[in-house]
């Protein structure tokens, strides 16, 4: 299942590492979520990408889509690309 995720979703990973640097700073995953439930956009797109990739969390495409739509709505084309695919 990894591989088919990683295979649909891979870009969003990309997505992860061009907005964010918590690999590099140990930012936890709460922060991450509240950020993202504030409507923090680069948030939005790094909690989908922890749910794509089971970075903390279990892997969980339901709220991949649905932090994608989120970032959609406020504007993120590459979110509004990755609504297409589901």
């Amino acid at each position: 299942m990894t591989r088919i995720l990683h295979r649909r979703f891979g870009h969003m990973h990309t997505l992860l590492m061009a907005y964010s640097k918590a690999s590099e700073t140990d930012e936890d995953l709460l922060t991450i979520q509240t950020a993202a439930e504030k409507g923090v956009v680069h948030k939005q797109i790094e909690l989908g990408s922890a749910y794509v990739m089971g970075h903390g969390v279990a892997q969980d495409l339901r709220l991949v889509a649905y932090w994608s739509h989120k970032a959609a709505e406020k504007g993120d084309p590459a979110a509004q690309n990755q609504i297409g695919d589901f």
